[in-house]
């Protein structure tokens, strides 16, 4: 959405409020891998043909030890050829990032990975791109392939896993949920639940391009972003209303009225506020 078409009239926020909030942006986020034990934990996500109806994906709840290494397999809902190749690629959201740290694609006793790329865009969304060949017959059900990565001990111990817009061979695949729930020896880990904001992306970002934030809120909360210059002059506050608990990638265009320079970007929720910078350069 274009900030040009929903700008309110301007106003300030005092020095105080101004300082505080640059602190809050330039305090990186805390991950804690204190504690690692191995754990296997199990997520489908059901893959339709090209040609079949899309499939309703099942969901799963995991539970185990914070681990060295968690695995969320990747299920076929169609039968696979020995030597066939299945190319899979699409984006994956994670609820809580300092519970899980996806780290690559790894093929099964029945597949090989050929090619994979698994690309961060923020510390919560990231892309994916994997191409896998059947060295046996896959029946429906069979795991495809593993997302491997590692297990935080985090400010929580849930993190759902969300595969979506995947392709199979090019075709439409049904998206699906993964939930992983970790449990720590010895102290309990609090549960600390707060609104949290990422980097835009691009950043810097030049005048008429799109700047996205994934940003992640914890209960059902209206949702405000405010953007504001140097001075405390906000330039545009922009209403989500009412949004449910999960991840959210909001986009914005940068209008030509924008002066270059640097920006404070404020998500504003009944669990708290976040903040981080923007850079417009021309």
């Amino acid at each position: 959405m274009s900030m040009n078409s929903r700008r309110t009239p301007r106003s300030h926020v005092t020095p105080a409020a101004l300082a505080e909030a640059a602190r809050a942006a330039a305090v990186p986020a805390l991950r804690f891998t204190a504690l690692r034990f191995i754990a296997l934990v199990f997520a489908a996500l059901v893959l339709a043909a090209p040609t079949a109806a899309r499939a309703q994906a099942p969901v799963d709840t995991a539970r185990g030890l914070v681990g060295e290494e968690v695995r969320l397999a990747m299920r076929s809902s169609v039968a696979i050829a020995p030597a066939d190749s299945i190319a899979l690629r699409g984006s994956l959201l994670l609820g809580n990032a300092t519970v899980f740290f996806p780290e690559r694609f790894v093929g099964t006793g029945s597949t090989t990975v050929e090619r994979s790329t698994l690309t961060r865009t923020t510390d919560s969304t990231y892309d994916f791109d994997v191409v896998l060949r059947a060295l046996e017959t896959i029946d429906a059900g069979d795991t495809l392939c593993l997302l491997a990565g590692e297990a935080l001990t985090g400010y929580d111990s849930v993190c759902v896993v969300r595969f979506s817009g995947v392709r199979a061979n090019d075709g439409p695949a049904s998206e699906a949920s993964g939930v992983i729930v970790t449990r720590s020896v010895g102290t309990p880990l609090p549960y600390i639940r707060y609104a949290t904001l990422e980097p835009g992306y691009p950043n810097p970002v030049r005048r008429y391009q799109t700047v996205s934030w994934a940003f992640r809120i914890d209960k059902a909360s209206p949702v405000r972003f405010g953007i504001y210059n140097l001075a405390g002059i906000r330039i545009a506050d922009i209403d989500l209303g009412e949004r449910p608990p999960g991840i959210y990638v909001e986009r914005f265009t940068i209008g030509f009225d924008v002066a270059t320079g640097v920006y404070l970007v404020g998500l504003n929720t009944n669990s708290g506020d976040a903040w981080t910078w923007m850079h417009v350069v021309k």
